[in-house]
């Protein structure tokens, strides 16, 4: 019976440990491998600071290498360690193969002449790298080299059924490498279309399990980890309300002591539904409310206006949410006056997380067939410009978001300009329910999250 190393390769430089969560997304990739009755194991060569040099030469058939999965942390230097890493496995015969993004909509990438990579598998890999194994030839969903040509094989036949994953394999998982919120993910894709967003293409429309096989995660996450935060880290855990509504009845009728938190979107969300949230122990929301500009959120799809933005956060902050909403300052085609209104509606909100993002132009969105330009970066927590769609330039840009940080700064809030600021604030203390804070670098999750 074949074996399988499952990497969460070292980000370049490494992720601060005080923002660090388990990869869920590969947790449930090693939990479905060994369903199929397959040995499988992890390595977070991130989360355990390893370098190639640290790795042993085990007996592996296979070795997958997951990059920008469902969590995206890995910057653009990273790419050099996934071939080191990968050309130390085929060194010792293994069958090295990489799931992904980039992997997915930039095969050869990875899929040349001599590449230590035998195989990319596209979308989602649980079944596939699971019929490799198996042993199979012109596994649909991967790309393999053919007479030096990157070679994709027929697409996936349909997408995995949600409901037939087992509950997550938490063996092995160090738990003690991790902040302490536990990650929970019940669905996958999306049934919007913004143009910034790689979801809908690579996960297709929205999938979930049902709402009893997702309480029965949280139980068991509360019985053998000790949970006392979860985050549910689907990209629209609410894209069906009458789901979420069915989870909290369940979570107050099994009486289940644990403090919640997930990702939404202001459409969905309703007074109603925020306060039976509340009641199952929901306490923090993130809205992705990309722009205060009407122009363009209608120009980006988001099907959302600046006024339902500011309904949302008001309807979870009358519930007692602590609430993040997360920006993109550089959408194309903004200008001034579209920024203005941006920082407009975060002065009118006053949330108490707020994220802004420089756009990533990620392979898959609808942006990045719109541009001629080449994406300059695949990494989706800049803290500058890294493209160049709008109609100023990147010195009003930047000084223009400094000017901003600096009032928000100056009412009370603490400013993350990069993730090297963690260090400077290390004293912080994160279960401060008042903390207010605005980040341009990846923000922990479980801040001020309380009962």
């Amino acid at each position: 019976m074949p074996n399988l190393l499952i990497i969460n390769p070292p980000d370049t430089p490494y992720n601060p440990k005080s923002f660090l969560i388990e990869p869920a997304d590969i947790v449930t990739l090693v939990s479905c491998v060994r369903q199929r009755g397959f040995q499988a194991d992890f390595l977070d060569m991130d989360a355990e600071r390893l370098t190639v040099a640290d790795l042993h030469a085990c007996a592996y058939d296979f070795v997958l290498i997951v990059c920008d999965y469902h969590i995206p942390l890995h910057k653009n230097a990273t790419l050099k360690t996934l071939f080191s890493i990968a050309g130390f496995y085929r060194q010792k015969k293994a069958f090295v193969c990489i799931c992904g993004k980039q992997a997915t909509f930039k095969p050869e990438t990875f899929i040349f002449s001599d590449s230590p990579f035998a195989c990319a598998l596209l979308y989602e890999a649980e079944d596939t790298i699971c019929q490799l194994m198996e042993g199979r030839q012109n596994v649909p969903g991967t790309a393999f080299l053919d007479t030096n040509r990157c070679i994709k094989t027929l697409p996936l036949q349909q997408r995995p059924d949600l409901t037939r994953f087992p509950l997550p394999d938490y063996r092995r998982i160090k738990l003690e490498n991790y902040i302490d919120v536990r990650p929970l993910l019940s669905s996958r894709g999306c049934p919007n279309g913004c143009s910034f967003c790689h979801v809908p293409a690579f996960w297709g429309n929205w999938r979930a399990k049902t709402a009893r096989q997702v309480v029965d995660e949280i139980e068991r996450l509360v019985v053998n980890t000790h949970a006392q935060k979860i985050i549910f880290l689907d990209d629209n855990a609410l894209a069906s309300p009458s789901r979420m509504e069915e989870i909290c009845r369940l979570i107050l009728n099994k009486k289940i002591n644990v403090t919640l938190g997930c990702l939404g979107r202001v459409g969905n969300f309703s007074r109603n539904l925020a306060q039976l949230m509340y009641k199952a122990g929901f306490r923090w929301i993130h809205f992705g409310a990309e722009s205060g500009s009407d122009r363009l959120l209608h120009q980006i799809g988001k099907k959302q206006t600046a006024g339902q933005v500011a309904a949302a956060v008001s309807d979870a902050r009358y519930a007692g949410f602590r609430v993040r909403t997360s920006w993109i300052i550089d959408l194309p085609d903004a200008a001034e006056e579209d920024l203005q209104q941006t920082f407009s509606l975060i002065k009118q909100t006053m949330p108490d997380e707020i994220r802004l993002h420089y756009l990533s132009v990620r392979l898959g969105t609808a942006i990045s067939c719109q541009q001629k330009e080449a994406a300059a970066s695949q990494y989706i927590h800049n803290n500058r410009p890294v493209n160049h769609f709008t109609r100023m330039n990147d010195t009003e840009i930047t000084d223009s978001v400094q000017a901003f940080l600096k009032e928000l700064q100056n009412i009370g809030y603490l400013v993350l300009n990069g993730i090297e600021d963690y260090q400077k604030y290390r004293h912080i203390d994160w279960n401060d329910k008042n903390l207010k804070i605005v980040s341009l670098c990846p923000l922990r999750y479980g801040i001020g999250w309380t009962k």
